[in-house]
């Protein structure tokens, strides 16, 4: 049996969308379908279509005349996250209440059912392994269980994410397909209206994107930050800790052998392989 490597990310935390129709009120509002069954990443976006707040909705009891649905958010945004819901409520008998007492649990491996609430593949890419809601687990009670632990997972966790081009938090003033969102399974071009679909829909359908969120190989990738160069002095990218906005024109070549420039140090893309190639059918859409 494949030991499980898994444990407390201490910096998400879970709000209850409780009442009739929370789903439907949610699907009116995200990017992605949400229904009463099937757990997804999506966003709240502006009407510019720029990220307000992203996270993962998950269904805990399916019953159309009193539905729960469980909402895994960055703990700093959870509040301004509750006061949009109420503004967007008006009459809806709904509410929007953080669950204390539950915490998310994530890993690789096999996933320890026995102690989940719910528990689910991670929706955006087969790779990032699963995610769990648990109940509260006391300081006294974090001893391994099955191969695996209830420790603090937080930094392993985000460790491995990074290596997979994928940021803790993504960065609030840029459009949903600049932070691969679309790349990621958080948005469905298919759905009805929501907020900022005009804008995401135009980027998509008529290839007007122009740059792309990827992590960054390279020295001092926390000290510095700002524009990136390629090697010709044309400006490529914005640089933040360990990921960069880069511009098409960079995709022109193998994007894994070129070089960008801040401050006399060079840096290359990781290019994950849950992104497909550029230049192929299947490529990123700018």
């Amino acid at each position: 049996m494949k030991m499980a490597s898994y444990g407390v990310l201490e910096d998400r935390a879970l709000l209850m969308v409780e009442g009739p129709g929370a789903a439907a009120f949610l699907d009116r509002q995200l990017t992605n379908f949400i229904t009463h069954e099937q757990p997804c990443y999506a966003a709240l976006l502006s009407p510019q279509g720029r990220v307000r707040f992203d996270f993962f909705v998950v269904p805990i009891d399916g019953f159309h005349n009193h539905e729960k649905i469980v909402i895994d958010v960055d703990h700093g945004v959870i509040d301004a996250l509750i006061e949009e819901f109420e503004k967007k409520r008006l009459r809806a008998p709904l509410t929007f209440v953080r669950v204390n007492e539950w915490r998310v649990i994530a890993g690789w491996g096999e996933i320890p059912l026995e102690k989940a609430i719910k528990a689910y593949s991670d929706p955006r890419c087969a790779d990032f392994g699963w995610r769990a809601i648990v109940s509260f687990v006391s300081q006294e009670n974090k001893a391994s269980h099955s191969g695996g632990s209830f420790s603090d997972y937080t930094y392993p966790y985000y460790e491995k994410m990074y290596e997979y081009g994928v940021p803790k938090s993504l960065w609030p003033d840029a459009v949903a397909q600049e932070m691969n969102l679309d790349l990621l399974n958080a948005i469905r071009f298919n759905k009805g209206c929501f907020i900022g679909q005009e804008i995401v829909a135009r980027l998509h359908h008529y290839k007007r994107l122009k740059k792309r969120l990827f992590a960054l190989k390279g020295p001092h990738l926390e000290a510095a930050d700002g524009t990136l160069y390629a090697q010709n002095d044309l400006v490529i990218g914005e640089k933040r800790g360990r990921f960069a906005l880069i511009k098409r024109d960079a995709f022109d070549r193998d994007p894994s052998q070129t070089v960008f420039t801040l401050n006399d140090h060079g840096y290359t893309v990781i290019w994950p392989e849950w992104m497909p190639q550029p230049g192929t059918a299947d490529g990123p859409s700018f």
